[in-house]
C-alpha cells in the first residue's frame, strides 16, 4: 500500500513537470481513452486528442487500441491540443523535398487532379503544384487524361509560412534537359551522308519510318525508296532491315531524312550519258496529264512528251492521241543534265514534229559519204564556203585538190558548181571534200585531221588560260 501511494505521488510529480505542448511539437504517449471518432492520449495533466480516421483500415476497422503508444505532432492548439500521426511522415517528406530543392535534384510525383491553373501532384504524400505552362513543351488540350500518371519533376519553388508550405514543380524543364542531352548524343552519333542500317517500324502513304537506335526514328520518304516507278509499299515492309543514307538532320527536332535510292546507281545519269538531241528513241506511255504524256524509256528513267511536241497541229488533249501502255517511236528534243533530280529534264517529240524542228545539217547527216553537187558561195584563204540542200558547209583548203600554197581565188569563184563528198556533220558544222571525190576516200585527209586536232587543243588551251597568260603570248609573237 505504501509503495502504491509512492508511485502515484511520483506520477503526479512527473505530470506536473510536463510542459504544455506547442504547435509543431512532437510528443509520445499512450492511448488513454477512445470516444466517438477521437482518441485521447495520456500526456501529463493534458489530454491531447487525435482523429481515429488516421488509423482507419480499408475494411472499416481501426488499427489503434487502448494502451497503444504512438508518436504524433501537434497541429492545432485552438480548441484543445489536436495531434496528427500522418503529419509526421508528411513533415519528413517536406524535409526531403526541401533538401531536393536545395540540391536541385529531380523528384517523382503522381498527377492527382487538375484545375484552371495547372496540375495537383502528390510526392510521397505531399501535395505540390505544377503550372500548366510548365507541364509540357506544348499545350495539353486534355489535362484530365494526365490524372493517375507518374512523371519526373524539378522543384522550382519551395517556401514555408507557418504551417503552410508551397511546393511548385516543373516537368517542362526536365523534358528540355532530356532533349538537350539526347541532342548532344544525336549530333555525336549521326552525321549527314552516313550510311547505316535500321529496321522499318511503320509504312505509311508518304513513306516509311525506320528505327535507327532506341531513341531515334528516321523518315524514308516514298520518293527515296527506289528509282523504279512502283509503290514503296511493295519495296519495304514492317520488320525489314534496310541500309539507308542520311540525307539531312535536324538535331533540335531529332528528325532524320533517309534514302535507300541514294545508295543505288542513278539510272538517269547512265541512260543520258550517250544520248543526243534528235536521237531516235523508244518508250512506253506511263501517265497522261493535261500538259503531256510521261514516257518510260528505261528502268527508272522517264521523259516528257509535251503536248506541243505531239503534233504539228494543235492537240487539245493528250488522251485524244495516246493511252497508257502505248509504245512510241520518238525523238529526243532536249536534255538538261543536273545533279539535282528536280532540275533534270528529258523532253521528247514525235518524229513528225522532229522533222519540222531539225536544223538543216541534221537532214543531210544520213548523206555522209555521198557525192553531191554544191555551189561555192564564198572563197576564203583557208577554204571554200559551199551550199548544198539549204545547208552551208565548208571545204578546207587541204580538201580542195589543189597544190599546197595555191591561191584558191584563182581556181574558184562564187557561183561555181562543184562536186563534193559529204565527209562529216559535227556540232552543227558540215565538212565537204573535193579531193575525196576523185580519190574515193570517205575520210578527211591526214593534213586536215592534224589541223583539226591542233584547233581543238588550242581552243581548250585558250579556254583555260588566264587573261595575263594570253596577253603574254600575244606580246611574244
Amino acid at each position: 500500500m505504501e509503495n502504491q501511494v509512492q508511485t502515484e505521488s511520483q506520477n503526479q510529480a512527473e505530470s506536473s513537470n510536463v510542459k504544455k505542448p506547442a504547435l509543431g511539437d512532437l510528443i509520445r504517449g499512450q492511448i488513454h481513452t477512445i470516444s466517438g471518432q477521437v482518441a485521447f492520449l495520456q500526456y501529463g495533466p493534458f489530454k491531447p486528442y487525435i482523429n481515429l480516421s488516421e488509423f482507419r483500415n480499408e475494411d472499416g476497422t481501426y488499427s489503434l487500441n487502448l494502451g497503444d503508444e504512438i508518436e504524433a505532432i501537434v497541429v492545432s492548439v485552438k480548441s484543445g491540443i489536436e495531434l496528427s500521426h500522418s503529419k509526421i511522415a508528411e513533415n519528413v517528406a517536406y524535409d526531403e523535398l526541401k533538401d531536393a530543392f536545395n540540391a536541385k535534384k529531380l523528384v517523382e510525383g503522381e498527377v492527382i487532379s487538375t484545375n484552371a491553373g495547372g496540375y495537383e501532384v502528390k510526392i510521397n504524400g505531399v501535395r505540390a503544384f505544377c503550372p500548366a505552362s510548365q507541364f509540357a513543351e506544348r499545350y495539353e488540350s486534355n489535362p484530365k487524361r494526365q490524372i493517375g500518371k507518374k512523371y519526373t519533376f524539378s522543384i522550382t519553388e519551395f517556401s514555408k509560412k507557418g504551417s503552410k508550405r508551397n511546393v511548385v514543380l516543373s516537368r517542362k524543364s526536365v523534358l528540355e534537359a532530356e532533349k538537350q542531352e539526347k541532342t548532344a548524343v544525336f549530333v555525336q552519333k549521326f552525321k549527314k551522308d552516313d550510311v547505316i542500317k535500321g529496321t522499318v517500324t511503320r509504312v505509311v502513304d508518304f513513306g516509311a519510318f525506320v528505327r535507327l537506335d532506341e531513341n531515334t526514328e528516321g523518315l524514308l520518304r516514298a520518293s527515296e525508296v527506289s528509282y523504279e516507278k512502283v509503290s514503296h509499299k511493295d519495296k519495304v515492309k514492317v520488320g525489314d532491315v534496310v541500309e539507308v543514307k542520311i540525307l539531312s538532320l535536324d538535331a533540335d527536332k531529332q528528325q532524320v531524312a533517309l534514302s535507300m535510292k541514294a545508295l543505288l546507281p542513278d539510272p538517269w545519269n547512265t541512260y543520258v550519258q550517250t544520248l543526243e538531241v534528235f536521237q531516235d528513241i523508244k518508250g512506253t506511255v506511263t501517265r497522261l496529264v493535261d500538259f503531256g504524256a510521261f514516257v518510260r524509256l528505261s528502268e527508272g528513267v522517264e521523259g516528257l512528251l509535251h503536248v506541243s511536241s505531239m503534233s504539228k497541229e494543235r492537240v487539245e488533249s493528250p488522251a485524244a492521241m495516246f493511252k497508257v501502255g502505248d509504245e512510241l517511236d520518238l525523238v529526243v528534243e532536249e536534255i538538261v543534265k543536273d545533279a539535282n533530280p528536280e532540275k533534270r529534264r528529258l523532253r521528247l517529240m514525235t518524229k513528225a514534229v522532229a522533222e519540222s524542228k531539225k536544223p538543216a545539217e541534221f537532214k543531210i547527216k544520213s548523206e555522209v559519204g555521198n557525192v553531191v553537187k554544191a555551189v561555192v558561195t564564198e572563197v576564203k584563204k583557208n577554204g571554200l564556203v559551199v551550199s548544198y540542200s539549204e545547208v552551208e558547209g565548208f571545204v578546207p583548203s587541204s580538201e580542195t585538190n589543189t597544190e599546197k600554197g595555191s591561191k584558191l581565188e584563182e581556181k574558184f569563184k562564187a557561183g561555181d558548181e562543184v562536186q563534193v563528198r559529204v565527209m562529216e556533220v559535227e556540232n552543227k558544222r558540215v565538212r565537204f571534200s573535193i579531193k575525196a571525190v576523185e580519190n574515193g576516200s570517205t575520210v578527211l585527209s591526214n593534213e586536215y585531221q592534224i589541223y583539226k586536232k591542233n584547233e581543238k587543243e588550242n581552243a581548250a588551251s585558250n579556254k583555260l588560260a588566264t587573261f595575263g597568260e594570253l596577253l603574254k603570248t600575244f606580246l611574244n609573237k
